[in-house]
Order: structure tokens, then sequence, then C-alpha cells
């Protein structure tokens, strides 16, 4: 597929986001290492939808892995709201909002 031959083949090794309801897996399985999911990556950085509250205490930031390089858009999201403030919070931050 061109996502795989493509996209991937440019992604692999960089931090990617994924738009879409429980799509982190199926992008990992793609070839995105990197790969995380709105969610996962709101909850590293709870200031960009401060709306969210979680029960449990956040992660601590995790930027190791560097900027994100790409947003990639797998299906609709589970919350529009908080896919929207992060993904341009990450535009435009160029990738890193912390």
């Amino acid at each position: 597929t061109p996502l795989r031959e493509e996209v991937v083949e440019r992604l692999k090794d960089e931090r990617v986001l994924i738009v879409g309801e429980n799509c982190g897996p199926v992008a990992r399985a793609y070839g995105l290492a990197k790969a995380l999911e709105v969610s996962e990556f709101g909850k590293r950085h709870p200031s960009l939808f401060p709306r969210r509250r979680e029960a449990e205490n956040p992660p601590t930031l995790d930027d190791d892995d560097g900027p994100v390089k790409a947003v990639l858009f797998f299906e609709d999201p589970e919350d529009l709201g908080e896919a929207l403030q992060v993904v341009l919070d990450v535009i435009l931050t160029n990738g890193d909002p912390s």
C-alpha cells in the first residue's frame, strides 16, 4: 500500500502523532515504531488539553524521542475537541509543544 511503501519508509524512526480511536497499535504494526495516539500524547502533555480530567496521575513527560515529525489521520478521533487542540499545538510548535 502507499502508506507502507512511502509514508512508513520516511517516518519509521520518527515520532508520529496518530489521530483515530485505538489506531496506535495499527500504526505500530505498519512499522511506525514511535507512533503515539492523540490521547497518549495528551496524557504526556496534560497542559495541551486541560479539560481532560484523568483519575490516575499523568505520566512524566517523555520527550526523549524528539519532536513530532508528522500527524497522520487514520479515522475519526474519539474526542474531536482534544484531537484538534493537540494537533494544532503540535503543528504550531513545530512538533514540540512542551
